[in-house]
């Protein structure tokens, strides 16, 4: 395997982890989303932030 081959797969490997962390991502940002901005009619449930607990 050459150097170069070896950089491409390095690429691609690296290039599909970015892009499987940006999905999980805008995942977590639509649920975030949804919590703050509940679709009309819906109940909306107030989050417990960590910092509220103590």
């Amino acid at each position: 395997m050459t150097e170069s081959h070896q950089k491409q797969m390095g690429n691609t490997l690296w290039n599909t982890a970015q892009t499987q962390k940006l999905e999980a991502l805008k995942v977590h940002k639509k649920g975030l989303m949804q919590q703050l901005f509940p679709a009309p009619g819906a109940t909306q449930v107030s989050p417990v932030l960590p910092e509220a607990v103590a």
